[in-house]
């Protein structure tokens, strides 16, 4: 676990930076870069499913949070999460996130 928490901090502040960079370039360049922070939520992956039942050097924590998930109806479908994330991107206004911003789907429903 402390793999993965410490990876997605590392994205969603490598993000961070680079829209900060982006907005001097655009500035600079007059074009707008737009970074976004996406994360699509516990999805409802094969890799879950091994997690839950096949791994068996697996943290027993770890195994029951994630047969929590599944119990809990909160593993996320992939097409459900990717349609979001294409949908902020193409939004017609162009105001479907602000550059920098880290949007989780689980927040999706507030927008």
């Amino acid at each position: 676990m402390a793999l993965y928490c410490a990876t997605s901090a590392a994205r969603d502040m490598y993000h961070t930076v680079l829209a900060n960079d982006c907005s001097h370039h655009s500035v600079a360049h007059g074009s707008e870069i737009r970074i976004l922070s996406y994360a699509p939520g516990s999805c409802d992956t094969d890799m879950q499913t091994r997690l839950r039942t096949k791994e068996p050097q697996l943290d027993s924590n770890v195994r029951a949070y994630c047969q929590s998930l599944e119990d809990n109806g909160k593993l996320v479908d992939c097409a459900d999460t990717a349609k979001e994330l294409v949908k902020r991107v193409l939004k017609s206004d162009g105001i479907g996130f602000s550059s920098g911003e880290r949007i989780e789907y689980t927040d999706a429903s507030t927008y």
